[in-house]
């Protein structure tokens, strides 16, 4: 079992998420990077996160943002549901995509 993720207020985090078996779920194309820049955009304003930065590679992400009020659990699900369901359906796929038995939340300061 893993360490439960860090929830304080007032936190810089990282977050890392990976996709299932290394696909190569997230690959770039016009669809797929507006989808990611809308939703995290999206998902950060609903959740009060103010972003750093974020880089998407083609299996996984990394996320830097600063959590006031200890919403990155609902910010991290929101923004993996919505993207998941709307690449799954440009791509004609279904299911879930991301690997829940990594750690992917480490607390900067």
């Amino acid at each position: 079992m893993t360490a439960p993720d860090p929830v304080v207020p007032n936190a810089s985090l990282l977050s890392t998420p990976r996709i299932l078996d290394g696909r190569f779920f997230l690959r770039p194309d016009p669809v797929v990077n507006r989808t990611v820049r809308y939703f995290m955009a999206l998902t950060a304003q609903e959740c009060k996160i103010d972003l750093y930065a974020y880089s998407v590679l083609s299996n996984q992400m990394h996320v830097a943002f600063f959590d006031r009020h200890r919403r990155h659990p609902d910010f991290r699900r929101d923004f993996h549901s919505m993207t998941t369901r709307a690449i799954n359906k440009h791509r004609g796929e279904w299911g879930q995509k991301w690997d829940t038995q990594h750690k992917s939340v480490v607390l900067l300061c």
